[in-house]
């Protein structure tokens, strides 16, 4: 990568505080480290909106922002309203990135100035077992 540009990850954050600090975690542990973090406070009733302020108070990359309950979607919304970033990406407040994808991502993109959108695959993960599903492009799984 020549040009390092800005992605800005946009986190909806709704009552989840028994997940949150991994995935605020993950995106900070990123490689790809010229990203900002917004963090859209939907409402949450339980600590998930401290959390997300101790954040924003440690590391100059996380924006917070407060909202009144309207949902995931206007979440999302109002984190791209406030984002900078030349990309854009979201992750759910529930889970959390391999320290790689991000830089992945943006090798994908630059690679080719047609790609628009790049997706992701997941893994489940449950006490004993984990669950791995693919997403692919045409005929090859893109990672």
């Amino acid at each position: 990568m020549d040009e390092k540009m800005l992605v800005s990850i946009i986190v909806p954050v709704y009552n989840v505080e028994n997940y949150l600090r991994q995935c605020v975690d993950s995106l900070r542990a990123q490689t790809y480290q010229k990203i900002e973090i917004i963090l859209v406070d939907d409402g949450s009733t339980d600590s998930s909106g401290t959390i997300c302020e101790e954040y924003a108070a440690i590391d100059e990359r996380v924006i917070v922002l407060h909202q009144k309950n309207a949902g995931q979607g206007a979440a999302r919304e109002a984190g791209v309203a406030a984002s900078c970033g030349g990309y854009v990406m979201t992750v759910d407040g529930d889970d959390w990135l391999d320290v790689g994808t991000v830089e992945k991502c943006v090798q994908k993109m630059q690679e080719d100035e047609r790609i628009e959108c790049v997706m992701l695959s997941y893994s489940r993960e449950y006490l004993s077992s984990s669950i791995h599903a693919h997403i692919f492009d045409g005929d090859k799984t893109i990672f």
